[in-house]
């Protein structure tokens, strides 16, 4: 039997995330190498999922700076034994550690990656900004190569001084079996949603970053004398959460707000949903949950942070960031068309699906991960 080449996948964590779900699904679909994981911090949501299909997986618990010096001691031990072909380092904390150790320990083949899109001072944390800007100046010997997974990413890199040459684009890849506009009428009575009420919403953490408020403002503004609902799903998206409660509150729209917090069965959340909104503010990269909702059938508005405009393309709504009137323009325009134009709104449906299958496919991905590790 013919060994496959090893490679350790270092990664900050394994909590639910956007990288985090790409390297799963490397790993998943990826047959032709053997993937190890080690994640500097704890197991998260992708560990235990990650060991089901066989992946072995290390976890560092690098939690405060009195176990920094053992961490990376356990890591660069860890990359001794191992002997990997290659190492693929996720995000800016695991290209720092990961590419310095992977280093020290004699990997020639080192690769990067990087996830985000820009960096703001005043809303990015300045340990990240911090930290990305030494990464800049490590790229010009530690990476072979850099994979940004948008092309805005490469280039506010590049801005930011990292060595453009070395970097190469591979766009996110997905198992499009899972996503389907299956029967909703059961999902809605779970929820309590009438079976005539139009659903919109977002799939997002709550952060800064993804704005919800500016959403809330736009529902606000349209909601009345429609048969709509806002679904709002997400980490930290529950009643728990005292700023986003109280900002319903105040906006009056209780009754038409639904909070669903983290769930486990997006396909089917993306289903529900007749329109995806993602009203992000900065610093998106590869905005998954636009391929998600377009390759579930849902059209979708979004601002114009990282790959939205090239994901969406002409298949949907783009609109600039933090501009309160156009979402609402946006969201308008579309339940016009959602309400009046039943065979334009499937038009635009069918499309938004057939696009992303056609683009975002998770062999395509395998394949380009493929042919940076081992180019010629």
């Amino acid at each position: 039997m013919i060994k496959k080449p090893k490679i350790i996948h270092i990664i900050t964590g394994l909590n639910n995330g956007g990288a985090e779900g790409v390297l799963y699904r490397l790993c998943k679909y990826d047959l032709a190498n053997d993937h190890v994981v080690i994640s500097l911090t704890t197991d998260g949501k992708y560990g235990s999922m990650l060991r089901d299909i066989n992946v072995n997986v290390i976890c560092l618990h690098l939690k405060s700076f009195s176990s920094t010096l053992p961490s990376l001691i356990k890591l660069y031990k860890i990359i001794k034994k191992e002997k990997p072909y290659i190492v693929q380092t996720w995000m800016y904390h695991a290209d720092l550690i990961g590419g310095i150790i992977a280093k020290l320990a004699g990997v020639k083949k080192i690769y990067w990656n990087i996830r985000q899109t820009n960096l703001i001072k005043g809303k990015s944390k300045k340990t990240t900004i911090l930290i990305a800007k030494i990464c800049s100046k490590f790229s010009f010997f530690i990476p072979c190569k850099i994979i940004c997974c948008a092309s805005e990413a490469k280039k506010t890199h590049i801005d930011l001084g990292y060595k453009g040459k070395d970097m190469v684009i591979i766009p996110n890849g997905f198992d499009f079996s899972q996503y389907k506009k299956s029967h909703n009428d059961e999902i809605k009575k779970q929820l309590g949603i009438p079976q005539n009420s139009i659903c919109i919403g977002m799939v997002a953490r709550f952060d800064p970053q993804k704005n919800h408020l500016l959403l809330l403002d736009a529902f606000t503004r349209i909601y009345k004398n429609k048969n709509i609902k806002l679904i709002l799903i997400g980490s930290n998206i529950t009643n728990n959460n005292k700023i986003l409660v109280e900002y319903i509150k105040n906006k009056n729209i209780e009754k038409e707000t639904i909070l669903l917090g983290e769930r486990k069965d997006i396909p089917d959340m993306m289903s529900l949903l007749d329109i995806h909104i993602l009203s992000s503010s900065f610093g998106e990269g590869f905005p998954n949950v636009l391929v998600e909702a377009m390759a579930s059938g849902t059209p979708c508005i979004a601002t114009d942070v990282g790959d939205s405009r090239l994901i969406i393309s002409e298949y949907g709504w783009i609109i600039p960031p933090n501009n309160l009137n156009k979402l609402i323009s946006a969201l308008n325009s579309a339940l016009s068309i959602k309400e009046l134009d039943n065979k334009k709104w499937e038009d635009i449906c069918v499309a938004c699906k057939k696009h992303v299958i056609s683009n975002y496919d998770i062999e395509k991905m395998v394949d380009a991960y493929n042919s940076t590790w081992f180019e010629k």
